[in-house]
């Protein structure tokens, strides 16, 4: 799960009136209606805060945090934030050192952390969790990353995980949308890129079996993808995370090709070199 959740900074005379409502929470038991969300904390005097021509060592006024930072897809949609001058703050649960990487995209104090579970966790309960949150805080975008293909009901397919995997998606849209109506959900195809999970997947040498083969689902003859590269998708989420219009939309982002699995390996294989002669 990766979600990116962007707001404006705050102007001091909105820290103030924070201030005030926080001191008369404290001095009476004032009751809110479930459903009455504070409206997006915006100034009008934001654009003072904003400093340099662009780039990383400007500030352009936002501040962007990023769940699920230390995935794939994680370091190039950081990497885009921080290129345009993003304050970048990045929640993680893992050692210091799968981290590393990210604290050389952006100038100093750019990046900042705030140090094993199941699908539904991740995908229903996290989404629903950070969403609800977001809206009582007043977060101004929230977008949400699923898969493609992700339903309720996902086909039988051979895999009974990967089915669990797109039923555990579909269920964290619908939580998203329940908890923060307004935000994006972006379906990506496969992905594939330097040290992705796809590519490097199928062109390992201890992929293949002691036949001497690459198993696939009947021979990949009706399987069909439409890959679509890293950074394209990191890309096209800065260009949501600033377009206003896109609130409340579903997008989905695919390849411009559809290819057959069979055929897409056979030229992964031989891109790769990956020939007899070498031990394939």
């Amino acid at each position: 799960m990766l979600s990116v959740l962007g707001r404006s900074t705050l102007g001091s005379s909105s820290r103030q009136a924070v201030l005030v409502v926080s001191s008369q929470n404290l001095s009476s038991a004032v009751t809110t209606p479930e459903n009455a969300h504070p409206e997006p904390r915006v100034s009008s005097q934001g654009a003072q805060f904003r400093k340099g021509a662009g780039g990383r060592a400007s500030f352009s006024g936002n501040v962007v945090t990023v769940f699920g930072a230390s995935g794939f897809l994680g370091l190039p949609v950081v990497n885009k934030f921080a290129k345009n001058g993003s304050q970048i703050i990045i929640p993680y649960r893992q050692d210091p050192y799968y981290m590393r990487e990210h604290k050389v995209l952006g100038e100093l104090g750019q990046v900042l952390y705030f140090p094993n579970y199941n699908y539904y966790d991740v995908h229903d309960t996290g989404a629903r969790r950070l969403a609800k949150i977001c809206k009582e805080m007043g977060v101004e975008k929230f977008v949400h990353l699923s898969a493609l293909g992700a339903t309720v009901d996902p086909p039988k397919g051979h895999f009974v995980a990967k089915s669990e995997f797109l039923r555990s998606k579909a269920l964290g849209e619908i939580a998203v949308r329940e908890e923060f109506p307004d935000a994006t959900i972006i379906r990506p195809s496969v992905i594939y890129g330097e040290l992705d999970g796809f590519i490097q997947y199928y062109v390992s040498r201890w992929r293949k079996t002691p036949l001497d083969h690459v198993y696939l689902y009947k021979k990949g003859e009706q399987t069909y993808k439409m890959p679509i590269w890293v950074g394209d998708v990191a890309q096209g989420i800065d260009r949501v995370v600033n377009d206003p219009t896109a609130k409340g939309h579903t997008y989905e982002f695919v390849g411009p090709h559809c290819y057959q699995l069979s055929e897409l390996i056979d030229f992964m294989y031989k891109k790769a070199h990956c020939l007899p002669d070498f031990g394939f």
